[in-house]
């Protein structure tokens, strides 16, 4: 690291150079993200312990697959296409790229969420066996299209370079509110009002993003619809990618809940978070890495790629 920091004195390493700066920005908001996250799990487990931490991370890490699965890689997608529209100054085209994403979203995290409400009974009694958490899937159900919308929106900032902005949306919007519910609607409602107060910030996480994205991605043409197809077939494989690595912690925390009790879950997702703090680095890095390979190959600028010591030596690039 030593090296590629003299490269950018030496040689003008100008792509690494905002690789560094966007880093640096990121992961202050990451450490901040923490702080508030970490705020949140201390006041929920110190308000209804173990088992009411845990049965609320059940409903939360199952709500965070079905959204995961139902805006269908998109969030990643728009970061491959976002890019290269806003260098050739195309942003009728890519308001209209952020306006597909949007509504594919729609189509197929609806479904899912009427899906989750009709079986909530059978998931909390037969599956995972807390009936309580009935009540709370029916709920979390609400949440999973604006859950997606604000990722589908901190993707389109994270390709336009606004790194704080999506980052502040995805990672500290949700938990600030829900920080509040804990203070003020679970006095009078218990866990119930923490719940209704974590799917009211995903409502206004998605239109924090869509006003955010409206003011940063300004266009004096009308929205030109992007081709549905290509953003599908962009968006499958990243979702399958993104599967795989984010159910790392979903799946053991929901697999826990189905053949152990809540508390257990509750006591393992407080470690698990805990063990994660060390990959802050390495996510700070990776907020802008994307939106920067996506430009350069785009330009065609396969040299940058392959031969500059920061850009090669940081994401391990040949020819």
């Amino acid at each position: 690291m030593k090296l590629r920091l003299k490269s950018v004195i030496k040689t003008g390493d100008v792509d690494f150079a905002e690789v560094l700066r966007h880093s640096a920005f990121a992961f202050i908001i990451l450490i901040a993200a923490t702080g508030i996250q970490f705020t949140f799990d201390l006041l929920l487990a110190q308000r209804f312990g173990a088992h009411g931490y845990g049965v609320f991370y059940l409903g939360f890490s199952l709500l965070m697959t079905l959204a995961l699965i139902g805006r269908l890689g998109l969030d990643r997608a728009v970061i491959r296409f976002m890019p290269d529209l806003i260098r050739q100054k195309q942003t009728h085209l890519a308001r209209g790229l952020t306006n597909t994403a949007v509504r594919l979203s729609l189509y197929f995290t609806i479904p899912v969420s009427i899906i989750l409400f009709i079986g909530s009974d059978f998931l909390a009694n037969n599956v995972f066996n807390v009936p309580e958490l009935n009540n709370y899937l029916k709920t979390f159900a609400f949440a999973i299209p604006p859950f997606s919308l604000s990722y589908i929106y901190s993707g389109v900032l994270r390709g336009l370079k606004h790194t704080t902005s999506s980052l502040f949306l995805e990672r500290i919007s949700i938990y600030a509110i829900g920080i509040i519910a804990i203070l003020t609607s679970s006095v009078l409602y218990g866990l119930e009002g923490v719940v209704i107060g974590f799917t009211f910030a995903c409502f206004i996480a998605a239109i924090l993003g869509s006003i955010l994205v409206r003011r940063h991605l300004t266009s004096p043409h009308q929205a030109q619809p992007f081709n549905k197809s290509r953003l599908l077939m962009v968006a499958g494989p990243l979702l399958f990618v993104t599967f795989a690595t984010q159910m790392n912690g979903q799946a053991s925390v929901l697999l826990l809940g189905i053949f152990s009790s809540a508390s257990d879950v509750g006591i393992f997702n407080i470690a698990l978070k805990i063990s994660m703090l060390m990959s802050l680095i390495l996510a700070a890095i990776t907020v802008i890495t994307a939106t920067k390979i996506s430009e350069l190959y785009h330009a065609k600028k396969y040299k940058e790629l392959s031969t500059k010591p920061g850009i090669s030596g940081l994401f391990h690039i040949r020819k």
